[in-house]
């Protein structure tokens, strides 16, 4: 070995690098970080060792060929294949990332029960693109894993994820190609090969492509919850049981904990609670995850159905909406042409309110009035967000308080002593414990926030609800004094021709027709009284309900925001569990440096006990603020209960006054349908009078000619003037009824 080979930095023709920096190791290599001597640029350098190069010459191109053909943005860039100057070794220079891999993602405490939504998504997003891209060039990566993922962020700040380390990639000369060699990290391996590899099992069958898909659902299973999932005590200790695990599992579980020796195994279907996914996602996850994740070689998935699966994912439209009664902060995924009644469905599957009990209002106004309901949801108006989601009320009273429990991991037991090997995985536990605290409280507080909003937005619809009602009340008093105009109109025609009638004719149908004319005319002074009724009790209702609410503000006075408001505003609980947790992560750093070391000195051991100390008393404050946080926020849950049932109380009496207005409505249009019709009646039993044969031959006959002869006149006159006053009285009724409606119908479209 040459001196040169003690030298920290090293080169091939275009680049140098550190080999004190190192950024991973595997079985076979190094990669160091490293700069281009042409630009000064950044990169990664894969140095392999010297056993690497002791295997096959087609084992160590390999890797070269198939990085040569890959150029995605999903897969990790190869710059060049160089030299190395000292013993001309083959070096890989790739792009440089330079936040690590998802592997130290997920080993961030904050990240260790599983990412936030939005940047899991983005890694099943890019992951799954990377997948189909090598998968159309039959290339099979046997390496799946988060270590192997590499985190890059654009000129945004926007993360990319890449696949890199393609030492165990293989290209296939057919998509049902089979091989014989075994690849890949244990934890992630396919029980088939991990029975062969790991447990030597006998088993000598041959393995394809699809193997990368059990690599695939663990690495997606681990970013979504910060753990693998399935687990034996012991870990690599225990293998038997690991693989008896994955071997044994039911399908569509997910999932297989054993906690205890020689303990039961915890099966799930489901993603843990501190995954912090929403409902909405793991809906369409869990189906996924279960395909992938599936040992019985009949049942298993395919590549093309699981690229299909993570495309109808991705190209979901994501709405928010939150349902105070329910405490339910809601991301909703339905497909981009999903109309109004069927997002109801969706909203309905969530949070335990059926469609027909749903009142849906954002930004104070009615989504129905706000969107067309036969638009699809890729139409709604982008105001639609987290801070301003879609609010889900009730129409009824809530049957029961739905505040949860309060659901979060465990602080660890605290021994009395020093134990410099597990305090520092002690201390990493408490952290990720104390970062689920952060966001449990910063959760708190946003529901409150919207807590808030909720009640204004419900109170400004109830008011335009108010509103249209005294306008729909008052277009509806215009059209009933018009009707009233008729009435009268029609009363005095009717008496009047009665009169004419008895002057005329004294026979029996006479008498009869007087006798209808007459009960006419009490019918519609029935039918009259009752639309003032029905009038007089909805407008009776109606102000009171103005007083209460417009007015008055009963709602608005009860629910009184600064007495409501979330006690985190003056507190500041989440800015003291961030800053502990600061302090926490000092502890940790110190902890993971005393680890190294051997023995520590009685000092060092003193120190060490004392931040030990500090790291309980963090614990126990980060706790306190927690539960005290739970217990104010269910007070101001419980507060808001009380608030909706007056809400609801006060929405009922609009509902009633609704009601009332439509049987008015509906008499009305009786009303003027009857006076209509008995106008007509009362028009063509005069018209019979003045045709009648023997009226008319009784006054030809008569000695005295022109008495009957003008009041014959008189009775045409009559008859064509109440036919020219039916026919206006008519058209201006007409008018109303439309102008009535055109109204109701502006009110609707503008949400008044």
């Amino acid at each position: 070995m040459s001196g040169d080979d003690f030298l920290p930095l090293r080169q091939s023709q275009n680049y140098l690098w550190d080999v004190t920096k190192v950024l991973g190791q595997g079985a076979t290599s190094k990669v160091y970080k490293g700069r281009d001597k042409r630009n000064g640029e950044e990169v990664a350098v894969k140095v392999f060792s010297s056993a690497a190069m002791q295997r096959s010459p087609e084992v160590q191109v390999r890797e070269f060929q198939v990085m040569m053909q890959l150029k995605q943005e999903n897969v990790v860039q190869l710059l060049g294949i160089e030299e190395e100057d000292v013993n001309n070794h083959k070096v890989i220079v790739m792009e440089l990332s330079q936040h690590g891999s998802l592997y130290t993602l997920l080993d961030d405490p904050e990240n260790s029960l599983g990412l936030e939504e939005e940047e899991f998504v983005i890694v099943l997003k890019d992951l799954t693109a990377g997948i189909q891209y090598l998968r159309d060039k039959d290339i099979v990566h046997r390496d799946i894993k988060p270590g192997n993922i590499l985190l890059f962020k654009d000129e945004e700040g926007r993360s990319v994820y890449k696949l890199t380390d393609f030492g165990a990639a293989k290209q296939l000369e057919s998509e049902d190609e089979q091989f014989m060699s075994l690849y890949g990290t244990e934890e992630y391996l396919h029980p088939n090969i991990y029975g062969r590899a790991v447990i030597k099992d006998g088993n000598t069958g041959p393995f394809d492509a699809t193997v990368d898909l059990w690599s695939l659902g663990v690495t997606i299973y681990h970013a979504a919850t910060g753990q693998l999932p399935f687990k034996a005590y012991g870990g690599r200790r225990n293998r038997q049981k690991m693989y008896e695990i994955t071997r044994t599992k039911e399908s569509g579980v997910i999932s297989g904990i054993q906690k205890y020796e020689d303990g039961p195994v915890e099966w799930r279907k489901d993603l843990p609670p501190t995954c912090l996914l929403s409902a909405g996602l793991k809906k369409f996850l869990v189906p996924v995850l279960a395909s992938l994740l599936e040992s019985n070689e009949r049942k298993r998935t395919t590549f093309d159905r699981f690229f299909q699966e993570v495309a109808n994912i991705i190209s979901k439209k994501v709405l928010n909406a939150f349902c105070p009664v329910t405490w339910s902060n809601m991301k909703i995924y339905v497909d981009k042409d999903t109309k109004l009644s069927r997002l109801q469905e969706v909203i309905a599957e969530q949070c335990e309110v059926a469609a027909v009990n749903q009142i849906l209002v954002v930004d104070g106004e009615l989504l129905e009035h706000t969107v067309d309901p036969l638009a699809p949801v890729s139409d709604y108006p982008a105001c639609i967000t987290e801070g301003n989601p879609i609010f889900v009320f009730l129409k009824s009273y809530p049957d029961h308080r739905y505040f949860p429990n309060c659901v979060y991991p465990e602080f660890p037991r605290f021994g009395s002593s020093v134990h410099v090997s597990n305090d520092y995985q002690l201390t990493k536990l408490c952290c990720t414990v104390m970062a689920f605290h952060l966001r449990l409280v910063k959760q708190y507080h946003r529901k409150l926030q919207l807590l808030q909003k909720s009640v204004r937005g419900y109170v400004h619809e109830l008011h335009h609800e108010i509103v249209h009602l005294v306008d729909c009340l008052k277009h509806q008093k215009q059209h009933n004094q018009v009707c009233s105009l008729w009435t009268k109109n029609y009363g005095h025609s009717a008496a009047q021709n009665i009169a004419l009638v008895r002057g005329v004719d004294q026979g029996t149908g006479a008498k009869e027709r007087e006798v209808l004319l007459e009960g006419n005319q009490k019918f519609i002074r029935d039918l009259e009284k009752q639309v003032d009724n029905i009038m007089k009790s909805a407008e009776d209702l109606l102000n009171q309900i103005k007083r209460d609410e417009l007015q008055n503000r009963r709602l608005e006075k009860y629910w009184n925001d600064e007495n409501m408001a979330c006690h985190s505003d003056t507190f500041r609980c989440g800015e003291k569990i961030a800053m502990m947790l600061d302090s926490m992560k000092g502890i940790m750093a110190a902890f993971k440096e005393d680890r190294h070391r051997v023995v520590l000195g009685k000092l060092e051991e003193n120190i060490h006990m004392v931040e030990k100390n500090r790291l309980q008393t963090l614990c126990s404050k980060s706790l306190s603020i927690l539960e005290s946080c739970n217990r104010f926020t269910e007070k101001q849950y419980n507060a808001y209960y009380t608030w909706y049932n007056q809400a609801v109380d006060t929405r009922n009496r609009c509902d009633k006054v609704n009601l009332k207005l439509g049987h008015l409505e509906k008499r009305q249009t009786e009303f003027v349908t009857k006076l209509d019709e008995f106008s007509k009646v009362m028009i063509g039993s005069m018209h019979e009078v003045v045709c009648e044969p023997n009226v008319t031959s009784h006054i030809n006959q008569s000695s005295n000619n022109r008495r009957p002869t003008n009041l014959l006149n008189t009775l045409n006159n009559k008859l064509n003037a109440v036919e020219v006053d039916v026919i206006e009285l008519k058209q201006s009724v007409d008018a109303n009824f439309k102008i009535l409606h055109s109204t109701e119908k502006q009110i609707l479209e503008n949400g008044i």
